[in-house]
């Protein structure tokens, strides 16, 4: 005699392990914690580039722009933001959340 023979015949037992399955399983879905603001990593990558006594005029055409037009190439690239000042060229390149930084 098989289980679904044995529960057909008695189905008090089967009827209460139903049951009780289904309120643990609420029981155990609302003990989940939960966060309202999940730590979330963003796809970022951070290019820094530095070269003393340059100018910024020439860091931006020399550097900066090489730099940009290689990045802007990439797949699922979202936004691209350079701050350039005295000797020193920062990119940060923010991608799509559903994809995965480029790696090397």
């Amino acid at each position: 005699m098989n289980f679904a023979t044995w529960s057909i015949r008695n189905p008090i037992p089967a009827i209460l392990l139903f049951a009780m399955l289904t309120f643990a399983g609420i029981w155990g879905f609302r003990a989940l914690p939960i966060q309202n603001f999940p730590d979330v990593d963003l796809p970022r990558v951070t290019v820094t580039l530095i070269q003393p006594g340059a100018a910024p005029a020439q860091l931006e055409t020399e550097v900066a722009r090489r730099v940009e037009d290689s990045l802007a190439t990439l797949s699922g690239l979202k936004h691209i933001q350079t701050s350039i000042t005295d000797g020193r060229v920062s990119i940060t390149a923010e991608f799509v959340l559903e994809k995965n930084p480029p790696t090397r």
